[in-house]
């Protein structure tokens, strides 16, 4: 296997704040998201392990940081072919995703299921 200069480490990093900001997603649509448990966890510095507001901000700046070393790596391609490359890499699979999100409330959303929710889950109208 040839060495594409791929860092597995910040893929890891990048991959365990990608899981705290599901994580966090996840405690914050609890029906007791103010749990004591989460209490605790917020005041300690386990924090950042249900805080998905810093593990988005620490995505972002490995993901800045992986850009940079790509395009400061070797040659760097002309500026069209690096935005179709970047399109095809993360928007493909983000439009599957809708799409299979579009088709999983398609097939299984039934309004009683979820009594009052909370948040940003709750549709008004």
């Amino acid at each position: 296997m040839r060495n594409s200069g791929r860092l597995t480490e910040l893929d890891a990093m990048r991959g365990i704040a990608a899981l705290a900001v599901v994580v966090a997603h996840a405690i914050f649509n609890l029906p007791n998201a103010d749990a004591p448990i989460i209490r605790i966890m917020t005041a300690t510095p386990l924090r950042p392990l249900i805080d998905g507001r810093l593990a988005v901000i620490f995505f972002f700046v490995l993901s800045g940081l992986v850009l940079t070393r790509n395009l400061l790596a070797g040659p760097r391609p002309a500026f069209v072919v690096y935005a179709l490359r970047r399109v095809i890499r993360l928007g493909l699979p983000a439009a599957a995703v809708v799409v299979r999100s579009a088709g999983s409330y398609v097939a299984w959303y039934a309004p009683e299921a979820a009594p009052n929710p909370t948040g940003w889950l709750r549709i008004d109208g």
